[in-house]
């Protein structure tokens, strides 16, 4: 027997939805970890987390300036004032909140995932899509901070640089590019190799890090069904669809307005793809 189409619209739909929240709560060991490079376990914060610097502009020289949590400011120079290599010694008591420099950010791990499906029908007529979503969590840049000669980020970024060189250190009111060498900085940098850290302290600068947060639409499906009334006039086909199918559409939304968090620099994203096809039942005997 052939399908009827109903008359009537109808829609059915499937939500799904997933919090994680992890946390160290005991870690008996008391050696200490890194303030921001791979800082391991550290009790009251989630088992995987970003801890990171943050610079709030320039001196006239051209040296970065870092905030510290009390509000003080402090010229990257050399190793010390990176403060990228700072150590918390948990057995003198101290946690990563001791530590003036460091700053929690977040997870890379999602605190929520959702996916949603729906499906319309009417008359014959099919519409499905399938989006689904990530929140609350970070993901690594990888484009503003690349200092290889052959990334398509290479000259951007070094353009960048130019233009904040030439409007003056001093007239920058946040920290927007990594500094160029200046008459001023130059002995300086040479001096304590200051800007080897300075290279080493901006791959954790808060700057580094962007939302993850999104919502992706995976699929659309629109299909049609001819009529029973055609199909009832022959004695070879039950059903005839017709259907146009894509996948892989992207993000139709995303916090940080700028890059698609699952496919950041380095990463290798799969294209939309776009299907047009027929399925056809055949009458029994």
């Amino acid at each position: 027997m052939c399908r009827l189409p109903t008359s009537r619209p109808r829609w059915s739909g499937t939500l799904n939805y997933a919090f994680n929240h992890n946390e160290v709560t005991k870690f008996n060991l008391t050696s200490q970890y890194p303030a921001v490079f791979n800082h391991g376990f550290v009790e009251g914060y989630p088992v995987d987390f970003y801890a990171v610097l943050k610079p709030v502009g320039y001196t006239p020289e051209g040296f970065v300036l870092l905030q510290g949590k009390d509000g003080t400011q402090e010229a990257l120079t050399d190793m010390d004032s990176s403060h990228a290599y700072e150590q918390v010694y948990r057995n003198e008591g101290e946690t990563l909140d001791d530590n003036n420099w460091a700053y929690y950010l977040g997870s890379p791990t999602p605190k929520s995932n959702l996916s949603f499906t729906n499906t319309f029908t009417w008359r014959g007529l099919t519409l499905s899509f399938m989006i689904t979503g990530r929140f609350g969590y970070y993901v690594e840049r990888g484009d503003f901070f690349n200092y290889d000669s052959n990334s398509p980020y290479f000259s951007k970024q070094l353009e960048n640089s130019f233009r904040v060189y030439d409007e003056g250190y001093a007239n920058q009111k946040s920290y927007s590019a990594f500094p160029l060498y200046t008459d001023d900085s130059f002995p300086v940098y040479q001096a304590t190799g200051g800007y080897m850290y300075a290279y080493n302290a901006q791959l954790v600068f808060d700057r580094a890090y962007i939302k993850g947060d999104h919502i992706r639409l995976n699929e659309v499906y629109l299909g049609y069904d001819l009529p029973s009334k055609w199909l009832d006039k022959q004695k070879v086909f039950n059903r005839v669809n017709v259907y146009f199918k894509a996948n892989n559409l992207g993000c139709i939304w995303k916090a940080n307005g700028e890059m698609d968090p699952d496919y950041t620099l380095g990463s290798l994203k799969p294209m939309p793809t776009f299907m047009l096809g027929l399925k056809v039942n055949f009458k029994s005997k």
